[in-house]
């Protein structure tokens, strides 16, 4: 199903739209802009040797489950699965080329692994292989959200439409 927006205005309305959301998205997860002091902090961990990267699927995930009742653990869990939701919902409008539901998981994907590279190749957070799984998650399900949408909206006109 071709989820491309067709109207000029609208299209570029969404591409600014996501172009904003990307920054935003960078500014917030590798520069902390929402706590400047937690960066400082993730810094001083990753100095002293208190915290380190998670290359082991699912490690950090099942401790967070564990210890959901724990502010952190939720918030971690839905921080990273609801902040790429965006990214699967937009990406299909916007694109180019159809793309389709591999093709928005992939790249959702990718941009998170890049994010991940960057808070460890610049000691601004832990690279955890779990958040690329939970950001991948948010960018699948922004993906259902969108098809649910198009096929709501959609479901009583021509196929030509």
């Amino acid at each position: 199903m071709d989820l491309r927006i067709k109207n000029k205005k609208t299209k570029i309305f969404f591409t600014i739209l996501f172009i904003l959301y990307i920054v935003l998205l960078l500014g917030v997860v590798t520069l902390r802009f929402w706590n400047p002091d937690q960066l400082l902090q993730m810094r001083e961990a990753l100095d002293n040797g208190t915290a380190a990267p998670n290359f082991k699927p699912f490690a950090t995930l099942i401790n967070q489950i564990q210890n959901i009742t724990t502010g952190y653990a939720l918030w971690n869990i839905a921080a990273n699965t609801i902040c790429f939701i965006p990214f699967g919902f937009i990406l299909p409008l916007v694109s180019l080329q159809k793309t389709g539901v591999i093709i928005t998981t992939l790249w959702g994907m990718l941009f998170s692994v890049i994010i991940e590279f960057l808070q460890y190749a610049f000691n601004l957070g832990l690279f955890d292989v779990d958040d690329i799984i939970l950001n991948t998650v948010g960018v699948l399900i922004g993906y259902i959200l969108i098809l649910i949408f198009w096929k709501l909206r959609y479901r009583n006109k021509t196929v030509g439409r």
